[in-house]
């Protein structure tokens, strides 16, 4: 992650242009323009725009990494984490929902779904031991579903509180564990 003040410069203007333009093409000049930087400059720090999203998300990652160990130490079932997930991307909302909006969605998306992973798998096995299902073909199908909620959550605007959103997900996940 670039840490500079002029790759700091440049995520933001990135960010203002894809809330101004979020299915418009943008372009090294314009990011450079807004950025108060050269093209030499941009292209020193980064190869592309999806590197400058990635950017962006790994720093939004930090962040998360820390609130779902904190979650984790608190509550014993995977949903603690997930609890975690939700403050953070509720408190994120307006970043992450401009990237949702975006032609840059599936990037975040694919890193929604990642980050739901890591909870479930290591706070539990969500299967009993009679199931016909592999418990890693399951954790990918209850992660997506997940990740799916929590974009439209994000793109809907965070309008459902985080307990009403984690209630939504026990009841489907005492669903699928029947």
């Amino acid at each position: 992650m670039a840490s500079s003040p002029a790759a700091r410069r440049i995520r933001e203007a990135f960010l203002g242009l894809l809330e101004e333009s979020p299915n418009g093409p943008i372009t090294v000049t314009q990011i450079a323009q807004h950025a108060h930087v050269n093209r030499v400059t941009f292209y020193r720090l980064y190869e592309t725009q999806e590197e400058v999203l990635l950017d962006i998300l790994d720093e939004f990652d930090k962040e998360v990494e820390v609130i779902v160990a904190d979650f984790e130490s608190l509550y014993a079932g995977g949903l603690g984490g997930i609890r975690g997930l939700l403050e953070c991307h509720q408190h994120n909302m307006p970043t992450l929902r401009t990237i949702l909006k975006s032609s840059f969605s599936p990037v975040l998306e694919r890193r929604i779904e990642a980050g739901t992973r890591d909870p479930l798998v290591q706070s539990r096995k969500l299967l009993g031991p009679d199931s016909p299902f592999s418990n890693d073909l399951f954790i990918s199908f209850y992660c997506a579903g997940i990740a799916r909620v929590m974009c439209d959550w994000i793109r809907g605007g965070c309008a459902e509180s985080v307990d009403e959103i984690l209630r939504f997900l026990l009841q489907a996940s005492s669903f699928y564990e029947g």
